[in-house]
């Protein structure tokens, strides 16, 4: 899987081939089709890049870019770009099982679970 390497072995490589990503820090440079939590795959460099900071997981970088959220932040993705902050914007409430803001019943402006009886 290394396209490059610095020695003979699988965790020698300095650059992957095509569809897989170097898999650095932590641990020894090998190549993978998947990167580590809190890192994303950059086909143009085909090594893992890491996400933002406010993001748990990503598919690209960047602040709007976030796939899921840490503990206490919630995924903000039914509206606009996916942004993890600790507030979710009106009519959702916060799903902690998932960290993700979800929709309120639609009889409510402001709830705090699903179901017209958590407004």
């Amino acid at each position: 899987s290394c396209d490059e390497c610095s020695d003979i072995g699988a965790n020698k490589c300095t650059k992957c081939v095509s569809g897989k990503y170097l898999l650095v820090p932590p641990g020894p440079s090998t190549c993978g089709t998947t990167c580590n939590i809190g890192h994303y795959g950059n086909g143009a460099t085909n090594e893992c890049a890491q996400c933002d900071n406010s993001c748990k997981t990503c598919s690209t970088s960047g602040a709007s870019n976030c796939d899921s959220c840490n503990s206490g932040d919630f995924l903000q993705a039914l509206v606009g770009p996916a942004q993890c902050l600790t507030t979710c914007p009106t009519h959702t409430y916060k799903d902690s099982t998932d960290n993700i803001c979800k929709n309120c019943d639609l009889s409510c402006d402001e709830c705090s679970d699903i179901g017209a009886n958590k407004c």
